[in-house]
C-alpha cells in the first residue's frame, strides 16, 4: 500500500509540475516548457515496470547533488591515490561506465579533440576470468571531456610513467597501457573501483553512493545544466533507448521536487530573470 501512495505521488508531482510550466509559458515567464514532451506514465505502465532496466538504483537517491560531488572530488583528491582520484573524476565528468573506465589505454585519449574513445569493457565472469569483451549494447561512441579533467589525466600520465619506472615495471606503448592500471600494471577487475569507493568513505563524512552513482550524477547534473540535448547525453551515456536516459532524469527531477518544493519557484525566478 505504502509503495502504492508512493508511486502515485511520484506520478501526481510530474503532472502538478508540467501544467506549472506550461503556466509559466502561456505567462511568458519562460520561453518554453521544458516538459513538454516528456510523458508521464499511467499507474499501469508504473505498475508493469517500476524499474528503469540496467539503471535501477537511481531509485535509492544513488547519486549527488552539485554541491555532494564537489565535496566528493574534493575528499577523493585528499584521501585516495592519484590514481584512484582520477578514475572517479573521469566517470563524474564522463559517465561513462567503470568497466569502460577501466579499460581505458591512452591510445584511446584524443588529447588534441578532448575525446574519450570508448570501444571496450572490462569485465570478469567465472568461465573466462578477468577480460575485454564489447561495450554494453555494443555501442562504440566517442564522448567529449572538459579541459580540467583532461590536464587532469595528463598529469597523470606523467605520473604513472614516473611510479612505473620507480617499480621497474616496463611502461608499455599508448595502445596496450592501461590508464588505470593494477599492481602488475595489467587491467584492473571493475569490482577494485567498489572498494576504492569503501576506503574514501572511511576516511571521510560523505554520503555514501555506489561508483555507478557517479554515473547518474553525470546524467541529471550534466541535464540540468542545460550543457546537453537529451540525445547528446543519451550518447554519452551509451544508453541504447533514449526513454532510459529520459526516466533516470525524470526521475531524480521528481524526486529532488518532492525533497524541496521551493524548486519550482526557484526555478521560474532563474528564468524569469534571465528573460529580462
Amino acid at each position: 500500500m505504502l509503495t502504492q501512495k508512493l508511486e502515485s505521488s511520484h506520478r501526481q508531482i510530474l503532472i502538478y509540475f508540467k501544467s506549472f510550466l506550461a503556466d509559466a509559458t502561456n505567462m511568458k515567464l519562460i520561453e518554453e516548457n521544458p516538459m513538454e514532451n516528456v510523458y508521464i506514465p499511467s499507474r499501469n505502465d508504473i505498475s508493469k515496470s517500476k524499474m528503469i532496466p540496467g539503471e535501477e538504483d537511481v531509485f535509492f537517491s544513488n547519486y549527488y547533488s552539485i554541491e555532494e560531488i564537489m565535496n566528493f572530488l574534493a575528499a577523493s583528491k585528499n584521501y585516495c591515490t592519484e590514481k584512484q582520484h582520477i578514475f572517479f573524476l573521469v566517470l563524474a565528468h564522463s559517465g561513462i561506465r567503470r568497466g569502460e573506465a577501466m579499460a581505458l589505454t591512452w591510445n584511446d585519449i584524443d588529447f588534441q579533440k578532448r575525446l574519450i574513445h570508448v570501444n571496450k569493457a572490462a569485465a570478469y565472469s567465472t568461465e573466462k576470468k578477468l577480460h575485454i569483451k564489447d561495450t554494453k549494447n555494443y555501442m562504440h561512441r566517442k564522448v567529449r571531456i572538459d579541459s580540467e579533467t583532461l590536464g587532469e589525466l595528463q598529469k597523470w600520465k606523467a605520473s604513472q610513467e614516473r611510479l612505473l619506472k620507480m617499480k621497474n615495471q616496463y611502461v608499455k606503448n599508448n595502445r596496450e597501457q592501461y590508464i588505470f592500471q593494477n599492481r602488475d600494471n595489467n587491467l584492473t577487475d571493475p569490482a577494485q573501483a567498489g572498494r576504492w569507493l569503501s576506503q574514501l568513505y572511511e576516511c571521510c563524512d560523505l554520503r555514501r553512493i555506489t561508483v555507478h552513482g557517479l554515473r547518474h550524477t553525470h546524467c541529471t547534473l550534466g541535464l540540468k545544466s542545460r550543457q546537453y540535448t537529451i540525445e547528446e547525453m543519451m550518447h554519452r551515456l551509451g544508453h541504447k533507448d533514449i526513454k532510459v536516459t529520459m526516466d533516470v532524469y525524470t526521475h531524480v527531477t521528481v524526486e529532488s521536487m518532492e525533497t524541496n518544493p521551493d524548486l519550482y519557484m526557484e526555478y521560474l525566478q532563474k528564468e524569469y530573470e534571465n528573460s529580462k
